[in-house]
């Protein structure tokens, strides 16, 4: 048996990864469409749209993505203000973030970043934690574990910088500078956020990429 020259490895590869990730999608989708949307507030009515909006912002169209983004974003966070409905979408966002795919990630960038700073004005949420391959939330009537709907939505937000640290040094999905973009936001934690970036910088052999991190980090950071 001659050996596999190496194209049709990367073929093979590339085909694997595809179905893999396709695979990953449709179990994602799953939970997705199972979950009670419908008790779910928006800032108009509840959230029942959302799995329909969450396909469309990892189309590969960029209009499609478009508009998904804009279904999203006028329902969950509304000139900054927060719908509990947002709290409940950052798991799935992170989740399709790290599963990645040939859509560009500007728009699930960019909503998680609007929701990160937003208010929420006061108001708070009650939830569960379900795991389930990866940590999402279910809403809970139990009104004595009420939390901050802001603070919760950041911390949730926060616990997907690793997949936003891989999206800055490898640019899998072209969106690099919107990754970039968003971890600036993280005042709160900023030594961890600065020595990440500063450790990726040190193995980057893109010296004017190193130079625009530095940038960022002094201009947001410091």
């Amino acid at each position: 048996m001659g050996v596999m020259p190496s194209r049709k490895i990367q073929n093979l590869s590339r085909i694997i990864r595809k179905n893999k990730m396709e695979a990953n999608n449709q179990e994602v989708f799953k939970i997705i469409d199972n979950f009670p949307w419908n008790k779910v507030r928006g800032q108009v009515g509840f959230c029942d749209d959302v799995p329909e909006s969450l396909r469309k912002i990892i189309d590969e169209n960029d209009e499609i993505r478009n508009e998904g983004y804009w279904q999203l974003d006028n329902h969950l966070v509304v000139q900054g203000d927060l719908y509990e409905g947002a709290f409940y979408v950052i798991p799935f966002l992170l989740e399709l973030l790290r599963i990645g795919g040939k859509f560009e990630a500007e728009e699930i960038y960019d909503l998680i970043g609007q929701i990160y700073n937003g208010c929420d004005g006061g108001n708070s949420i009650s939830f569960n934690k379900v795991d389930s391959g990866f940590v999402y939330f279910i809403p809970s009537d139990d009104s004595s574990k009420a939390f901050s709907l802001s603070e919760q939505c950041r911390k949730v937000i926060f616990s997907g910088f690793e997949i936003f640290l891989k999206e800055i040094e490898h640019n899998n999905q072209n969106s690099r500078i919107d990754a970039l973009n968003l971890v600036y936001s993280f005042v709160d934690h900023k030594d961890y956020v600065v020595k990440s970036l500063r450790t990726i910088c040190d193995g980057l052999k893109n010296s004017e990429l190193a130079l625009l991190i530095e940038k960022g980090i002094s201009e947001n950071l410091m």
